[in-house]
């Protein structure tokens, strides 16, 4: 008799329970009890590292599901009680398998349920009967899959468990004869068993950080590790892509709407905040033309940011008339400057070449009424229209995007929880965010040059060409 097979541990459970070995019907209820130790044991919960095996399953194009039958039958166990990882041996540089719980896996799904078939990502486990793959295969892949196997029942007396020979004994023996007491029932039965079973649960203590477990238990990802399909990601730059990479920050699932919405307000709230401040972006400056109507003096600004191709535009710098060679750009004044230089522009004079212009109220009044259709040349600030297209892209440099706008956008996100762990987190990022912040003012904004140097320092300076007459002395 080998120690540690089937026969010597139903013999050692009968002695356990005191009875005796040459009694059949005993024999047969030893046997039995020993076979249900061996499998509450291996299917108590535990990654029990001696139950772990690895082997490669074929993926087949377009299929979703595979069954735990099917993936046994390619590893050549058994059956199997779980998962615990999916590697999908996609080309070089594709992501490793994702797994995600079944409600995650399903909304992730149903983002796209057209999802063009390519390289599986993610994977999920119904019920311990099948595993679900998605997107669905663009070819034949294959994928190398770590299982816990079902242990094979103990039939002949030379079977052996799977557990390592050192742990049989202490194990599957009180367990199985704890089991064959409690049967038989009656008080000095169940004392007996009781301390059968405190004897079990004390070994099963010891097994507690030794190689009998998984020394690196597979771990789910948290939605911060878990990469979206290609297809469902966000253009680069877009604004869907920096929500995206809100919640990623903020470990919140990009694929649950409600999490994506709060992370699209925030990324707004920052974006238009940021670039409707006081500073003097350069990003923002932009130049074009515009034709006026003749004898129309009066135009809303929205009119000429749609001619102008853009939003909207938050502030005209400087107006200059393309149609005439030699002439001054127009001057600004305010409404008031306007109305009182002019005697009223209101007044029937007669209509010429405009020179002077006001803005107010969004609105922009030239003077005199322009007598034909003049084409003028406007610089201007461009205004920050609110992102609602996932494929809008910020009017912002995007070397800043992922170091200004995302993590001061997760701190926002992260404040509304009222967590004092997740508070923290949104301390954290608004620092980085606010220090990013700095460092973009003085690349892109009013700190590039120091407060008290001139704008134009060369002011004065001679210009070459035929302009003298406009030179200043």
């Amino acid at each position: 008799m080998a120690t540690g097979d089937f026969q010597d541990l139903y013999t050692q459970a009968l002695y356990a329970a005191q009875r005796d070995t040459s009694v059949a019907f005993d024999v047969t209820r030893a046997k039995a009890a020993v076979n249900t130790a061996y499998f509450n044991l291996c299917d108590d919960g535990t990654q029990w590292a001696f139950l772990a095996t690895q082997g490669e399953h074929t993926l087949t194009t377009g299929d979703e599901t595979y069954s735990y039958s099917d993936i046994a039958t390619s590893l050549s166990v058994t059956g199997i009680t779980d998962v615990l990882a999916v590697n999908f041996g996609g080309p070089a540089g594709s992501y490793p398998g994702h797994y995600v719980r079944w409600e995650d896996y399903w909304a992730i799904r149903q983002l796209n349920p057209s999802l063009a078939n390519g390289v599986p990502h993610l994977w999920t486990t119904t019920g311990r009967s099948e595993v679900q793959i998605w997107p669905k295969p663009d070819s034949t892949y294959t994928a190398t899959v770590l299982v816990l196997q079902r242990p094979a029942e103990l039939v002949s007396d030379s079977d052996e468990p799977l557990l390592p020979i050192g742990w049989r004994s202490r194990l599957l023996v009180p367990a199985a004869a704890s089991i064959l007491l409690r049967e038989e029932g009656g008080g000095e039965a169940s004392s007996a068993a009781a301390e059968l079973d405190a004897r079990y649960f004390k070994a099963l203590e010891g097994t507690e950080n030794t190689s009998l477990v998984l020394q690196l238990p597979v771990s789910h990802p948290t939605p911060a590790e878990v990469a979206l399909p290609a297809g469902l990601q966000g253009a680069t730059n877009s604004f869907l892509e920096l929500a995206q990479r809100v919640c990623y920050e903020t470990n919140t699932a990009p694929w649950i709407g409600y999490q994506l919405d709060r992370a699209k307000e925030a990324v707004n709230s920052v974006y238009q905040s940021l670039l409707n401040s006081n500073e003097d972006w350069d990003f923002i400056e932009r130049e074009g033309r515009v034709t006026l109507t003749a004898g129309a003096d009066t135009y809303s600004t929205d009119t000429f940011a749609t001619a102008l191709g853009v939003g909207s535009i938050r502030q005209i710098l400087n107006i200059v008339n393309d149609s005439s060679a030699n002439t001054p750009q127009l001057e600004a004044l305010s409404w008031d400057e306007l109305e009182s230089l002019t005697k009223s522009s209101q007044d029937g004079e007669t209509q010429d070449q405009p020179a002077a212009y006001a803005l107010w109220n969004n609105k922009v009044r030239f003077w005199p009424a322009p007598d034909k259709a003049y084409t003028l040349g406007i610089y201007y600030l461009a205004g920050a229209a609110p992102l609602s297209l996932d494929t809008d892209v910020p009017l912002f440099p995007t070397e800043w995007l992922y170091e200004v706008i995302v993590p001061l956008a997760g701190a926002r996100v992260l404040y509304q929880s009222g967590d004092s762990g997740k508070v923290q987190k949104a301390q954290v990022l608004e620092g980085r965010g606010n220090a990013a912040y700095k460092r973009l003012v003085e690349f892109h904004a009013s700190a590039k040059a120091p407060t008290l140097n001139l704008q134009s320092p060369k002011f004065a300076s001679d210009l070459p060409g035929t302009y003298a007459q406009d030179w200043y002395f």
